[in-house]
């Protein structure tokens, strides 16, 4: 009870480094994603840095899931990638330096067995070999090369239950033709898919270097057809903006995983399970313990700049950030655990609103977060609320 008291005096009892232990604890969310878009961005540079390492780093991803999946080395298409490796990729594969690039992590050892594996079976293919081997694998090698054009586009992850999945389309599989018509981007493929919602389609793939024709039925989402697949062939050129922008969306996906993480956690326990990790109370002005409805409206004001940065980049017709497929968009990121994607649209509306709206929101969050650095025991959402922060 001294304690609670002490807060009613004003007097400091909460440490800044605890107070900062408890801030670094509800952002670890944001952290975990923005090191994923570096990640994403890293990776990017690597690809069209280093052609060759991307090519043989999607070689190998493509004879890992075929043998994950049970296909015999007696297939042709996984003959053609082992006697490929084997006679362009040696010196990658021999140079130690290959293996810290970020293209292989996070399975680089893996990889690296892999391919030491096959240079050790096929210590000397003969150059006619690796010429039909590079002919058979010629779609598949040209989705592999950033800025390639005229190659087909692979098909980069399957939603599950969606009617790609359903028709039995999986992941490594060419596009080659939508309705006999040849498929060249994957920005034409997805406007073949969209022009026919509702209406059936026949997809030409290969699979495993074996031509294959899908049928299946794109839902209507958005007054548009959508299969349910991401697909991949145009490396997006890395620049300063794009950089700026893929690390924007996943910071403003950390922030809305933290924030509903964050408002959940209060209703579970009073103030928030980060607090009582910390063993940190929160009592109002005459010391006693602060109710259940204080605690949680604290929890909201603190998360309030959150929620209108999501609610300016999410609502309206035309949003920025949208959970539904587009056509075209910008680009698109994942999220892990089978969570829904993020999609960035062209042309999203009142642009220059949207933006005001969110730059304000989070500065004041920003504000928010070094007052509460400054005065650790009262932030402002306790002053909003009536509260203050004693330990247990």
């Amino acid at each position: 009870m001294a304690a609670l008291m002490s807060a009613a005096r004003g007097s400091a009892a909460i440490s800044r480094t605890k107070r900062a232990v408890h801030l670094s604890l509800c952002a670890i969310p944001t952290i975990f994603m923005l090191v994923g878009g570096l990640f994403q961005i890293v990776v990017a540079t690597d690809r069209q840095a280093r052609p060759d390492l991307a090519e043989l780093a999607a070689c190998l991803n493509r004879l890992a899931a075929m043998e994950n999946r049970g296909v015999f080395s007696t297939n042709p298409q996984y003959r053609a990638l082992e006697v490929y490796i084997a006679g362009r990729h040696r010196d990658l594969i021999s140079n130690s330096s290959t293996w810290s690039t970020s293209l292989f992590e996070p399975v680089a050892s893996q990889r690296r067995a892999l391919a030491e594996r096959v240079v050790a079976t096929l210590p000397s293919p003969q150059e006619a070999d690796v010429d039909e081997a590079a002919r058979l694998l010629r779609p598949f090698l040209d989705n592999a090369k950033p800025g390639v054009e005229s190659g087909h586009p692979h098909v980069r992850f399957v939603s599950t239950g969606e009617a790609a999945d359903r028709a039995g389309v999986e992941a490594g599989d060419v596009v080659v033709a939508v309705n006999g018509e040849l498929i060249r981007s994957g920005s034409q493929l997805r406007d073949a898919i969209a022009k026919h919602p509702d209406q059936l389609i026949t997809l030409s793939i290969l699979r495993d270097g074996q031509p294959l024709m899908i049928r299946a039925i794109p839902a209507r989402i958005a007054n548009q057809g959508w299969l349910g697949i991401r697909v991949e062939n145009e490396a997006l050129e890395m620049s300063l903006k794009v950089a700026w922008r893929v690390l924007w969306v996943h910071a403003i996906a950390g922030l809305m995983v933290a924030g509903t993480l964050g408002l959940l956690s209060a209703l579970a326990a009073r103030g928030g399970i980060a607090l009582r990790l910390m063993s940190i109370a929160v009592v109002t002005k005459n010391g006693t313990l602060a109710s259940g409805s204080r605690t949680w409206l604290r929890a909201v004001l603190s998360w309030l700049p959150v929620l209108a940065a999501s609610a300016a980049a999410f609502a309206g017709h035309s949003p920025l950030l949208t959970l539904t497929p587009q056509a075209e968009q910008f680009f698109a990121i994942s999220l892990p655990n089978g969570l829904p994607s993020i999609f960035f649209p062209n042309e999203p509306s009142i642009l220059v609103v949207r933006v005001a709206i969110i730059t304000v929101a989070l500065a004041v969050f920003a504000l928010a977060v070094v007052f509460a650095l400054i005065r650790p025991e009262r932030g402002l959402q306790d002053h909003l609320a009536g509260t203050w922060l004693v330990p247990r």
